[in-house]
């Protein structure tokens, strides 16, 4: 999990999560650069979703 723009310090607290949606499913990579850009694109999506500019 990844909080965005969150610089709160919440170790050793209780965290509630709800998820939104499911982003992909698992996959292997390889290369460390294809790996960086799933992940770019799964936080873009993540965004999206959030401000509404994706339907989950």
């Amino acid at each position: 999990m990844h909080l965005f723009d969150f610089a709160r310090q919440v170790y050793g607290k209780l965290v509630r999560v709800e998820f939104l949606a499911k982003l992909r499913d698992e996959e292997k990579y390889g290369t460390l650069d294809e790996l960086t850009a799933a992940i770019a694109r799964d936080a873009q999506r993540a965004r999206d979703l959030f401000n509404g500019a994706l339907a989950p």
